[in-house]
């Protein structure tokens, strides 16, 4: 079973908020960069909170590795700033941000 079959089967036991944060998970284990950027900008919409996504992103490092999340560190922040959520100045290379 992939991770998305997982969160398509807990669809039915699940909220909205709590399918979301699994779909993003899964788009985080599988490196799917592209698909990530829509789901987080859906995501933002439904209410899910920025500390709930950078959540999700420290809880992967342990299991892909910090050199696999530190892009979704990035997108996840340049998304934040553009949604006004995260200022630029908050963004550093120790929180995950790059910078461009």
């Amino acid at each position: 079973m992939t991770a998305s079959n997982v969160a398509q089967d807990n669809q039915n036991y699940l909220f909205p908020n709590q399918q979301m944060k699994l779909r993003l998970t899964a788009l985080i284990m599988r490196q799917r960069v592209s698909e990530y950027k829509r789901m987080l900008n859906k995501a933002l919409q439904i209410g899910i909170k920025p500390e709930e996504v950078k959540e999700l992103i420290y809880r992967a490092a342990p299991h892909i590795g910090l050199e696999r999340v530190f892009d979704f560190s990035q997108i996840t922040n340049d998304i934040l700033v553009a949604h006004g959520l995260l200022r630029v100045s908050q963004c550093t290379l120790e929180n995950g941000y790059g910078g461009k």
